[in-house]
């Protein structure tokens, strides 16, 4: 599984620590949010802040989606008379899925005039698709379900929820399963219950799932007709709180066993769940990783996310020990990178089973002129900041996709892990985070860019406590503009310092001092600086641009 919602324990410092990717506007929900194989939607964009015209760019192929404007309603002017008004924050797309199209979480992006959104997911299913219907009035009508398996799509508008009829069989395990990938960036999470006709609680229900992603089984006792009542079990109830639930005999694995094995061993691994078409799996573990192993077993069902598969080294004390690993996330989820300038990158190292090493992060095939920099996380730390940088001349004209990669190295073997791109939001109650497999950039010629001017692949040699001068240069360094903004050190967090800016005549450039403070730096100390710009008087307010990571050494 390519996207998941991820521990907030894991990401807290990432979270804290990023830098705003999108000037304050925020995407929140896309409904309905998924579609089948072969259709064409209309789909309602809700987010804060959001400015327009804009594009929908969703990820990999056979998928299009096309502009159509703001959402309208109908209200009565001071004559009395309907007139249609826009709604603000709100736009419509039309959404085609082509018959090829691949079933699976796409990433649902809006592209505007300077940047491009951070992502939501967005399914793409072969299976039929219901919407929860609406009386005249905003009242919630029992929406009829005619068959099995089938998406049902609503939003979560009153505390009373929306409401699913449907008839049963006796012996039948219906599953009700929300889709987590999907959910809005507000806090909210839905409740899944199953009531008879009357809508009174089933009592042979079981339910499973994290806080994001619900799970209710239900074993119906008897022939009859029932309901599934999705409600608000975290979060305020309003238009924002889209859902998409799977309901039907849905195959789930609850647990197997054994959930570990060493490499290259051949085992039969034992099933437990609903709706299984076999309670056991022979799993051949040579060639595979973890990950892979679990796949196999788990194959065409769904698996609860505290699951996990464990392949071992072979050797006794490698059974009893856990090897060690790391896991490496980054955030933005999307960048806007300038011409001729740099985003900023936070990269967090999570260290498992004594990983004590260095970790460097690195484009896989970048495109021409696309850079990673400063991409390093020494031993004994957990995190750092990077830049994505462009040359100015030769860098994609459109949006495209990135792939970092973190390698580190344990007792001489090398351990490479991708770079998972993350997305956070504050919701009403707690910060809510997301993974997602693919980073999507975009350069854009007319966002803010710093350079900071220096010999190639020479670090900048620095003395403790002395001041060393630095040339930069961006378009902001205007005789119009140039007194609104003032340097800033924004990598490493602490130990520079940057004063004296003085502007070139009619150039945009200008120059600073950098010093190492000798309180916190110590000679021999490498690593890479990164300077940003900020509103002059608010040096701890939003970094308005930031330069490329530039290699240092200190010197006595």
């Amino acid at each position: 599984m390519w996207f998941r919602v991820c521990a907030s324990a894991v990401l807290l410092m990432l979270a804290g620590s990023s830098l705003g990717n999108a000037a304050g506007s925020l995407l929140r929900s896309v409904y309905p949010a998924g579609g089948r194989v072969g259709s064409e939607i209309e789909v309602e964009v809700c987010g804060s802040d959001l400015a327009g015209p804009y594009q929908a760019v969703i990820s990999g192929v056979g998928v299009k989606a096309t502009f159509l404007g703001k959402k309208q309603v109908r209200q009565l002017n001071k004559k009395g008379r309907p007139v249609s008004v826009p709604v603000s924050d709100r736009f419509r797309f039309r959404v085609v899925v082509e018959k090829d199209a691949e079933p699976g979480i796409r990433m649902f992006r809006l592209a505007y005039a300077q940047e491009l959104s951070e992502p939501l997911g967005f399914e793409i299913a072969d299976l039929p698709e219901q919407e929860a219907t609406v009386k005249s009035g905003g009242a919630m009508d029992p929406c009829r379900v005619a068959e099995m398996p089938v998406c049902l799509n609503g939003r979560v508008q009153t505390e009373e929820g929306d409401r699913y009829a449907f008839a049963a069989n006796r012996g039948t395990v219906l599953v009700a399963k929300a889709v987590p990938e999907v959910l809005p960036f507000n806090g909210f999470v839905p409740e899944l219950m199953f009531c008879d006709a009357r809508g009174n609680p089933c009592d042979s229900v079981t339910r499973y799932g994290a806080a994001g992603a619900p799970v209710s089984v239900f074993q119906v006792p008897q022939d009859g007709e029932y309901v599934l009542k999705v409600t608000a079990r975290a979060g305020k109830p309003g238009d924002i709180c889209v859902y998409r639930v799977r309901l039907g005999e849905l195959p789930v694995i609850t647990s197997f066993s054994p959930v570990s094995a060493v490499k290259g061993e051949s085992l039969n691994v034992r099933l437990t769940g609903y709706n299984l078409a076999r309670e056991r799996v022979r799993l051949f573990t040579g060639g595979k990783n973890s990950q892979m192993c679990l796949d196999t077993i788990t194959e065409g069902a769904y698996v609860l996310p505290s699951l996990g598969f464990e392949l071992r080294e072979s050797g006794a004390e490698a059974e009893l020990l856990p090897q060690p690993e790391f896991m490496a996330y980054m955030t933005p989820a999307s960048l806007n990178i300038p011409a001729n300038g740099s985003a900023l990158v936070t990269v967090r190292v999570r260290r498992l089973n004594g990983f004590d090493g260095d970790v460097r992060v690195q484009l896989d095939y970048p495109p021409l002129g696309i850079a990673c920099e400063g991409g390093f996380v020494p031993a004994g730390q957990d995190t750092c900041r990077m830049t994505v940088s462009t040359d100015g001349h030769r860098y994609p004209k459109t949006l495209f996709e990135l792939a970092l990669t973190a390698e580190g190295e344990m007792d001489g073997a090398k351990l490479r892990r991708p770079v998972i791109p993350v997305r956070h939001a504050g919701g009403e109650d707690a910060e809510t985070f997301r993974e997602f497999a693919g980073l999507a950039v975009r350069v854009n010629a007319q966002t803010r860019s710093l350079r900071i001017e220096t010999a190639a692949s020479r670090p900048v040699s620095l003395t403790l406590g002395q001041a060393v001068p630095l040339k930069l240069s961006s378009p902001v360094f205007s005789a119009q503009s140039g007194s609104l903004y003032q340097p800033v050190a924004v990598w490493p967090a602490t130990g520079f310092s940057v004063e004296g800016m003085q502007q070139a005549n009619r150039k945009e450039s200008a120059s600073v001092l950098l010093t190492a403070d000798p309180r916190v730096m110590r000679s021999g100390e490498k690593g890479f600086f990164i300077l940003g710009l900020v509103k002059r008087g608010d040096a701890g307010g939003e970094i308005l641009s930031v330069s490329q990571s530039v290699p240092y050494v200190v010197t006595e």
